[in-house]
């Protein structure tokens, strides 16, 4: 019995100490720990697009070829862009690996990555990532891109505190907290998410390149003293104060559009932009360019400007985008010189003259206006013109049985454009547009269509013209005598008696006067 006793403590205490042990064995181990026994590439790696880059890397002959792990640990880069990779299954043995990339694909689970702390730039954008808990610990992290993905928890970020470009646009975030104090971050993206607070901002002073489109920001106040920004953007929010961005003075590009502005007055002490872009705003004062003494590029198009003047003195322009405004002189831009391009489209100009001169305008676009008269840009050497859709509608005048206008409608040439069509059956007898109308109509029109060369340009002048005509009909001319006297035909009864009773009066007098004599 005692034997047996031994016996049976001895295997209690062998199971007491195996069950100690067994968890040992069940532990995840880290990938920079983990040992890829000799294997086929194609049984560490699943993924056969993965597989075959391995294969290629390490010169081997087939994916079923074994490798060790010494040979995975000379791979230190990964690059497989657009490659239909959707598992990284086998990444844990790459213990050796400091830039992967692996943009356009498929992915959605970084847990092969977790524990590779030594990689440092790492680009996943467009893919099918939710979880980036796996990055936890990669302080040394550089570059991260994760761009359109479905991110909306970025907290694993706030131990990245050596990030320099971070790339984050097109996913769901709304809290960017964890970005506080990245004292390092020059380029940050977090367009088309749902961010609304950007205080922390202010915590990034050597931020180079900002792109916060698309999300639902009112207040820009943060970024105020980021002396080294170069490029803002901010479209596509619901800004209306930009006065914050005056403290920006190395800023260069600035795009604001379709937010709610309604001026860039606050906009000063900005002597380093070259390029602002306010395109769908509710903008009608435009005072503000003034301030901007390097600006090349203006973009004000779809907004509510109908005065240029102050652009008369911008004279450093060269591109200047216009197109759906309330504009009909340019007579302001006739100073700018240097203007090599101009869109103006969808607005009320009729006059090209002020800008016959501007003899480096290489692209002139004037769709959808009231130009009637095109010979000002035969001089231009232009690589692109657009002079399609115009509409010309010319002062009213009575209307008429018999009508007839002159053709205003010129080419380059300063020739008359025939009419393509005439409303109300009218003709065409140069430089005459002829209608015979039996009855009354509000208007009528006539289309035309030329193709035109200015330079090296090739384009379409087109449009309508268009002749209103009012409702009183101009008296036709008579062929009575100016002494005669129209009396009133009214067919009362009143009115012949009471003729009658005159005329017999009158007669009545001239009788007596006779017999008198």
């Amino acid at each position: 019995m005692k034997k047996i006793r031994i016996i049976m403590s001895c295997m209690s205490l062998i199971v007491l100490f195996s069950l100690t042990i067994m968890p040992i064995n069940h532990v995840v181990v880290s990938a920079e720990d983990a040992v890829a026994p000799p294997a086929a590439i194609s049984a560490i790696f699943p993924d056969p697009v993965v597989a075959e880059y391995i294969r290629n890397d390490l010169g081997m002959s087939s994916v079923d070829d074994m490798v060790t792990q010494a040979q995975l640990d000379t791979i230190s880069t990964i690059y497989l862009n657009n490659s239909g990779v959707t598992s990284i299954t086998g990444f844990e043995y790459l213990h050796n690996i400091s830039f992967v990339l692996l943009n356009g694909n498929q992915i959605s689970d970084l847990g092969p990555l977790s524990g590779l702390t030594q990689i440092d730039d790492l680009g996943f954008s467009g893919n099918q990532i939710s979880d980036i808990s796996p990055l936890a610990g990669f302080m040394d992290m550089e570059t991260l891109a994760l761009e359109n993905n479905q991110i909306s928890d970025i907290s694993v970020l706030a131990s990245m505190t050596h990030l320099v470009n971070l790339y984050l646009s097109g996913n769901q975030i709304s809290n960017i907290s964890a970005l506080n104090n990245k004292t390092e971050l020059s380029v940050l993206t977090l367009d088309n998410n749902q961010v609304s607070d950007i205080s922390v901002i202010a915590s990034m002073p050597e931020l180079w390149t900002l792109q916060l489109d698309n999300n639902i920001i009112s207040d820009v106040a943060p970024i105020a003293g980021l002396s080294k920004l170069d490029w803002v953007s901010l479209s596509g929010n619901q800004i209306s104060d930009v006065s914050a961005l005056s403290g920006t003075p190395n800023l260069q590009y600035l795009l604001l559009d379709n937010n709610q502005l309604g001026d860039v007055n606050g906009l000063i002490n900005l002597p380093k932009l070259i390029e602002l872009d306010a395109n769908g705003n509710a903008i009608t004062d435009i005072s503000g360019v003034t301030n901007f003494p390097a600006l090349k590029w203006l973009l004000l198009n779809d907004n509510q400007i109908s005065d240029l003047t102050p652009l008369s003195s911008s004279t450093q322009l060269t591109g200047v985008e216009l197109n759906n405004n309330l504009i009909s002189d340019l007579s302001p831009l006739t100073g700018l010189s240097g203007l090599a391009w101009l869109e103006a489209e969808h607005n009320q100009i009729s006059d090209v003259a002020p800008i016959a001169g501007l003899t480096q305008l290489t692209g002139v676009l004037l769709s959808g206006n009231r130009i009637s008269d095109i010979s000002p840009l035969a001089g231009l050497q232009l690589y692109d013109v657009s002079l399609a859709n115009q509409e010309i509608v010319l002062p009213t005048i009575p209307y008429r049985s018999e009508l007839s206008i002159t053709n205003g409608v010129l080419d380059t040439a300063g020739q008359a454009v025939a009419p393509a069509t005439i409303s109300n059956g009218g003709s065409y007898a140069a430089p005459d547009v002829i209608w015979q109308l039996p009855n009354l109509v509000d208007s009528v029109n006539y289309t035309f269509s030329q193709d035109v060369t200015i330079g090296f340009a090739s384009g379409t002048f087109s449009g309508t013209v268009i002749q209103p005509l009012s409702s009183v009909p101009e008296p036709e001319p008579s062929d009575s005598s100016d002494n005669n006297i129209v009396l009133p035909t009214t067919g009362s009864n009143e009115m012949t008696v009471l003729f009658g009773g005159v005329v017999l009066i009158v007669l009545g007098m001239a009788i007596v006067r006779v017999m008198k004599q």
